[in-house]
């Protein structure tokens, strides 16, 4: 019901996915995906769940474009970079603990034993999710602060609002982005 209540289409640009075979239970076998058009897009609509993409699928991009860049292990340094994980997952080797985006498990989540147990009894390893790895079970981090939503609005653009050189319009669509140079944006 909740997820519901997020079609506003003045806060969600209302996508859905291509139809799915096995997708039963849902209009025309297709499941809506919200996509937030605040400032801090989806991080400030969502139930704020944190999981970094499929490291297979960065590297499956890597080959497709043919540019190692893409790689989770050339990725890891910019994911690092960004946490400030206090989560389920303790390890340094694969998350950050100085970046500005903070990731924390909930203190409060009913049923978090019971499931994981479950998983457990079916034969599932209780695994970070953010790593290399086969299918696993996990308890889910939130970006949260303190128990508190925090969005990459709060996280990156609140801290620079005062910047001379930068300008935030809301209610504005994007068409095309002017460049002065390589980096130099104007308009």
């Amino acid at each position: 019901m909740t997820l519901k209540l997020l079609r506003n289409p003045n806060l969600d640009w209302g996508y859905y996915t291509a139809p799915q075979k096995h997708l039963k239970g849902h209009p025309n076998n297709r499941f809506m995906l919200n996509r937030g058009k605040g400032l801090g897009g989806s991080s400030t609509l969502n139930l704020n769940m944190y999981m970094r993409g499929s490291p297979y699928d960065f590297d499956d991009w890597a080959n497709v474009t043919g540019d190692d860049s893409w790689t989770y292990q050339n990725l890891l340094p910019f994911f690092k970079r960004m946490e400030n994980y206090n989560g389920s997952f303790p390890n340094d080797d694969l998350h950050g603990r100085n970046g500005p985006l903070s990731i924390e498990s909930p203190e409060f989540a009913p049923l978090k034993s019971e499931w994981l147990a479950a998983g457990m009894e079916l034969g599932y390893k209780v695994k970070d999710p953010n790593g290399f790895q086969s299918e696993s079970i996990f308890p889910i981090d939130y970006t949260y602060k303190r128990g508190t939503r925090f969005s990459t609005h709060r996280a990156y653009l609140n801290p620079a609002m005062e910047r001379p050189n930068l300008s935030v319009i809301t209610y504005a669509h994007v068409e095309k982005i002017i460049f002065e140079g390589q980096n130099n944006a104007v308009a």
